[in-house]
């Protein structure tokens, strides 16, 4: 086998590995994450709905967490149902509110790609306080058994 040949090969094999990861990591994305389980000091208020007339600011935490800093003395976690690619990254979310509100488990944000992503909880925190573990009290019960 000529020096060529082999080249041409670990580059299909390379162009194969990196075609499987993105389609990995696609995949990922789409799947719902995990609860996570959350203690009493962990936690804070679960709202259903957010007025955004008293939000001042936002800072994107994660791929799946933004913090709102609102009017007042208290911060609203917003936890996504889904991780949002790029998210973090980004830095950036747009929002539309229907009648001057957000709701839990009923609107989405926007990243700058253009890519909606579904709030999945509100979490009503002191304003400062570390931003919690496991905020989806108020997120839908999942194979619920009846």
């Amino acid at each position: 086998m000529t020096d060529e040949t082999g080249s041409k090969k670990m580059k299909i094999a390379a162009a194969l590995l990196l075609t499987a990861a993105i389609g990995l990591n696609v995949q990922a994305a789409d799947t719902p994450k995990a609860p996570e389980k959350a203690s009493a000091e962990t936690t804070g208020k679960p709202l259903r709905c957010i007025t955004t007339d008293r939000i001042m600011s936002y800072s994107v935490e994660s791929d799946d967490t933004v913090r709102l800093m609102m009017m007042g003395k208290k911060d609203v976690i917003m936890k996504l149902r889904r991780n949002c690619p790029q998210l973090h990254y980004n830095n950036y979310i747009a929002y539309t509110p229907v009648n001057g509100q957000l709701c839990a488990r009923m609107d989405d944000i926007v990243t700058r790609t253009g890519l909606p992503c579904r709030i999945g909880t509100l979490t009503e925190i002191p304003r400062g306080a570390p931003t919690p573990k496991g905020t989806d009290e108020n997120a839908p019960a999942k194979n619920k058994k009846k």
